[in-house]
């Protein structure tokens, strides 16, 4: 979701392109699935600014570093009930495996994406 605008100068432009490149090939890696990625983790890690990296999220992702890190690991909670791993696992471990040190937050994250809870998601895989 690439939101620049004309007050931001053409070299800060090219800078936001540069981190989004380094973010994606970063996202390979799939830190962000380990219990206590943060963004110090990441400015750690891509050796940006954190300064920078803040910015990168609120104006050129359209969201924050937390909602951006949830939705990844929501998608990965989503692709592991779809795959079936949830019949053999319990939605807990599903959450760990995707990063969440609790069960309730692992909850609230799905929740607050998808609109219902992980339990009623997998009811309606059937």
């Amino acid at each position: 979701m690439l939101k620049l605008n004309d007050e931001i100068t053409p070299e800060s432009q090219v800078r936001l392109i540069q981190i989004d490149a380094q973010l994606e090939s970063y996202l390979t890696e799939r830190k962000y699935l380990i219990p206590g990625f943060s963004l110090n983790v990441l400015v750690n890690d891509l050796g940006v600014p954190l300064h920078a990296l803040t910015y990168y999220f609120n104006n050129y992702k359209g969201k924050t570093f937390l909602k951006w890190k949830n939705q990844l690991r929501i998608e990965e909670a989503i692709q592991l009930m779809q795959s079936g791993k949830a019949d053999f696992h319990t939605l807990e471990s599903v959450g760990e495996a995707c990063g969440y040190k609790s069960r309730s937050n692992f909850i609230q994250a799905f929740k607050a994406q998808t609109g219902e809870s992980p339990s009623a998601y997998l009811k309606r895989l059937g």
